[in-house]
């Protein structure tokens, strides 16, 4: 199976939470499962429209760090989950909701698509937050790994996989 690119979409006003996703995601990193793109690499002189949108639309998994500064954004709002939806719909990427912080998010867009951790319950409302992130780690190794042979098999079927 191939490294099964994440792209992570946020506010930057919740970039702790961000950090803490990317600790947690580096066991499947380390094992070369996946690959872990966000803005926080585009190099000095690079466009950032430019990067973001190649690497959204090329990525297999798209991460809403959903919080009320995310829905307020109009970068993310607007614009990431514009694009992150219309990939979910063709069945070019799969989309996660991960909800952070307290916010009212059924009755948007986002409120179509399940949702992670368990129940949609922030991960700032749980106890132990690595217990939360663990929960949300979970799932997206079991959602990523279902959509990429799903992924696999439909190329497969219709002749678009690449021979070496």
């Amino acid at each position: 199976m191939d490294k099964i690119r994440v792209f992570i979409s946020y506010s930057h006003k919740d970039e702790v939470f961000k950090d803490e996703l990317e600790a947690h995601l580096s066991s499947l990193v380390r094992t070369g499962l996946v690959s872990v793109w966000n803005d926080s690499v585009i190099e000095p002189g690079k466009n950032l429209d430019n990067e973001i949108n190649v690497n959204i639309r090329t990525a297999d998994v798209i991460l809403l760090l959903v919080s009320p500064d995310f829905i307020n954004s109009d970068y993310c709002y607007k614009t990431e989950l514009e694009i992150a939806l219309q990939q979910n719909e063709v069945g070019q990427s799969l989309v996660i909701p991960v909800i952070l912080r307290p916010v009212v998010w059924e009755n948007t867009p986002i409120g179509r698509l399940r949702a992670l951790p368990k129940d949609g319950e922030a991960v700032s409302l749980w106890s132990n937050r690595d217990e939360a992130w663990k929960n949300v780690i979970e799932g997206i190794t079991q959602s990523s790994k279902s959509f990429s042979i799903k992924r696999q098999k439909k190329r497969a079927a219709t002749g678009t996989t690449c021979g070496m």
